[in-house]
């Protein structure tokens, strides 16, 4: 069972081997990277956005009456989807996190200093805002009634009298504290952050920086406006098709658009990043379980090779455990062959993938995973033909084979 004896037996019949140590190396070089991959895409589906997530839905009208009287109409569909039983709160928005639509701005630390600029995801909420969407405020107040502005999607006039942040972006922007300080643009318009909330996330999943939200007091005025609608918990279901019955008909000139759960548009939103989830998977094992029959059809290969030869050794002394190592042993050494190629191709491969899909950088611990998971495979896929070459009995060397 020296290593001397096992390289020497591979040696004599080195196609085999080699084989078998290439498809090792290709599997660990898949399988670490598609795991990392899937466990990368499922941190990300799984990242909280900050708002109630569970009881959050989303509706809106469509108006199609050229004399549609936008600021009343709204005030109406809020007051009464405000007094709906079962409504907790609502209020318009142009968006919600990480349904993959929404608006963006770029904020300068100081004025007309581009090089102090951060870009951040914009809402634009109304003053039922806070409870509607279930944030959290940490610091300063919310917008108030006479703060929120028509806001024309083509482009408006004037600017908004505060910004509420993120407490992710409050700390990058102003790390001394943000409350009370002025935000500019890139055309001179300024407002001042009059609140902190704890975490609100952005509308693309896709996004690195996914906290870095900001609020402003506005609503849109046309063609189309959303109303975020949070139920009383566990009521969601129930109360959205409520909402659309008390909307259409409520007046007319307006289409309403069909209300959505908010889990419902994330999960749409991640269709193709659960695909790719489930194809990586299957990939893998399939990889896997094509890795575990190589090593069974070489071993048991040369348990038949090797029937006069391992008979020789019974009859010589060699237990039944003797020879169980040996092909244990042998099958550790092709893996390991195997697995040193593979850290060379794993890595080589998550460059590929860092470089062209933004996959972060694999950590050194993923090898060391990959490395004892194949290990582990190769042993127990040699062990049925291990176990089939210690029935060999003694009287098997005095034969002609």
């Amino acid at each position: 069972m020296e290593l001397g004896s096992i390289l020497k037996g591979m040696s004599r019949n080195w196609v085999g081997p080699l084989l078998v140590a290439l498809q090792v190396a290709i599997t660990m070089a898949v399988m670490v990277n598609a795991l990392f991959v899937i466990q990368e895409r499922r941190e990300v589906m799984a990242r909280p956005t900050g708002v109630d997530e569970a009881n959050l839905g989303r509706t809106g009208i469509f108006a199609y009456a050229d004399d549609f009287d936008w600021t009343g109409e709204i005030r109406a569909d809020l007051e009464a989807l405000n007094n709906h039983p079962g409504v907790h709160a609502a209020g318009t928005v142009n968006s919600l996190p990480g349904t993959g639509s929404g608006w963006s701005s770029t904020w300068l630390v100081e004025e007309n200093k581009p090089e102090t600029s951060v870009q951040s995801a914009m809402y634009l909420v109304d003053e039922h805002g806070l409870e509607t969407l279930g944030l959290e405020l940490v610091e300063g107040r919310w917008f108030r009634e006479d703060e929120i502005i028509d806001v024309d999607p083509t482009g408006f006039e004037g600017f908004f009298s505060g910004i509420v942040l993120t407490e992710s972006l409050a700390n990058k922007m102003f790390p001394d504290g943000a409350l009370g300080r002025m935000v500019y643009t890139e055309s001179e318009d300024q407002a001042p952050v009059v609140g902190v909330v704890r975490q609100l996330a952005v509308p693309w999943p896709s996004y690195l920086e996914w906290e870095d939200s900001s609020l402003v007091p506005g609503r849109l005025s046309g063609p189309a406006i959303f109303y975020a609608v949070r139920a009383e918990p566990g009521r969601l279901e129930q109360v959205l098709p409520e909402v659309e019955e008390l909307l259409t008909g409520r007046a007319s000139g307006r289409t309403v658009l069909p209300p959505e759960t908010h889990r419902e548009m994330v999960a749409e939103e991640f269709t193709d990043e659960r695909a790719t989830v489930r194809i990586l998977f299957v990939i893998m094992v399939l990889l896997v379980l094509l890795t575990g029959l190589g090593i069974v059809g070489l071993a048991s290969f040369n348990v038949r090779r090797r029937t006069r030869q391992i008979g020789t050794r019974r009859a010589l002394g060699a237990t039944r455990g003797d020879i169980l190592r040996y092909f244990l042993a042998e099958n550790a050494v092709l893996t390991a062959m195997g697995l040193g190629i593979g850290v060379v191709l794993t890595y080589a491969l998550n460059y590929f993938l860092a470089d062209q899909f933004n996959v972060a950088r694999l950590p050194g611990s993923w090898l060391l995973i990959g490395m004892l998971a194949l290990l582990a495979l190769g042993q127990l896929a040699v062990l049925g033909p291990a176990r089939t070459a210690t029935r060999i009995p003694p009287a098997v060397a005095t034969r002609t084979v």
